[in-house]
């Protein structure tokens, strides 16, 4: 249990530092001048390639010698996958549900405000508490409803702090496209929550599937999906240039960024819960705004500050040990020890050692600590 806790912990940080570098990076890669720009859609699909490779490299390394020896890796994951199958065909359900959210999520921008449609997006935070709830059965105290509330606001005040919903090229779009916008955005933050539950049940209801196998399966219907993407979106691109037009090595550094951060979340979902992975989602937005003050000269708003500051505080309302990750105890030292006479060689060295945690360093996970 000890050592569930620090993955739990140690993975929501590694998210929330992996949601930061995508967000410089992202923004470096979009803002420089190129003579042709790679297509996003074809980023996309080499992430996922990518997460599936390493998936499979890392379900072959761990399976007997005598089966790793007996063929190829397709083959081997093949038949990994095959002993899963109806495990396999539901994650599909996710799959879906995030291509249909990303389209949703496009059709929105074109018909609203980016402020209203950040605000909407945002409820995704309190849908997917709603959704813990009532499919995992989680049980959530009154301060962390309060907690999700104001993560709510302090998210939408960071993200808007810089927004000026004035000079959007939508402002002529009429009431009925407008309210099309506001459902799609709605029905969008709905699927992302719902798929992120769903995923997070497929994890946790059958443990004999490992972490792995499960990223395969998801990345067997992602892959498919993200090769139709290019066609659509891109097709054209991708004729007149190439598949990887535009590809160096920071757009590579971004894809492998990607990549690793699918790989994270479904760690966090293992080992945490989406409520958390989010908590560690928003904590990323305010240490990218903080960030970007030293590489892109951000001037940080009383706004910014305000929301960054209520982010923080719902991250430790809804769970204090945000800053406390220790390394897990062994157990030997979960073990009760009988007391020793003062005064005596062991007693002496068992007082040390417990001044010695007390006074551990807990800078391990800075965002649980101050972000």
């Amino acid at each position: 249990m000890a050592e569930h806790s620090f993955l739990k912990y140690v993975s929501l940080f590694a998210l929330l530092l992996q949601n930061c570098l995508v967000i410089i990076l992202t923004r470096v890669v979009k803002q420089r001048t190129v003579q042709v720009h790679f297509a996003s859609s074809v980023a996309v699909l080499a992430a996922e390639v990518l997460k599936f490779v390493l998936c499979g490299a890392i379900v072959c390394a761990n399976l007997p010698k005598e089966l790793r020896d007996s063929g190829s890796l397709l083959a081997v994951v093949r038949n990994t996958l095959a002993d899963h199958g109806l495990s396999t065909l539901k994650c599909s359900v996710p799959a879906l549900c995030y291509t249909a959210q990303n389209n949703l999520i496009y059709y929105a921008l074109g018909k609203l405000e980016i402020v209203v449609f950040q605000l909407l997006y945002q409820t995704k935070l309190l849908l997917t508490a709603a959704l813990s709830v009532a499919i995992l059965r989680k049980t959530l105290k009154p301060q962390q409803w309060g907690s999700l509330l104001l993560l709510f606001g302090g998210v939408v005040l960071v993200q808007l702090s810089g927004g000026k919903s004035g000079s959007s090229s939508v402002s002529t779009v009429d009431a009925a496209e407008h309210t099309n916008g506001v459902l799609a955005a709605l029905i969008g933050s709905t699927l992302s929550a719902f798929a992120g539950v769903y995923f997070e049940w497929l994890l946790k209801k059958d443990l004999q599937v490992s972490l792995w196998v499960r990223n395969l399966q998801l990345a067997l219907f992602t892959v498919p999906i993200s090769i139709a993407t290019v066609y659509c979106n891109d097709g054209d691109a991708v004729r007149a240039h190439g598949l990887l037009g535009g590809f160096d090595v920071l757009v590579w550094s971004v894809v492998l960024t990607q990549a690793f951060g699918g790989i994270i979340v479904a760690m966090c979902m293992k080992y945490a819960d989406n409520i958390m992975k989010n908590f560690a989602s928003s904590g990323a937005i305010v240490l990218g705004g903080a960030a970007s003050v030293f590489f892109f000269h951000f001037q940080i708003t009383p706004q910014f500050a305000l929301g960054a500051g209520i982010v923080l505080a719902s991250m430790l309302i809804y769970d204090p040990n945000f800053c406390d990750c220790r390394a897990p105890a062994t157990d030997l030292e979960l073990m009760p020890r009988a007391k020793a006479h003062p005064g005596s060689p062991r007693s002496i060295a068992d007082d040390d050692s417990e001044s010695g945690l007390l006074n551990e360093n807990r800078s391990l996970n800075p965002s649980r600590a101050g972000a």
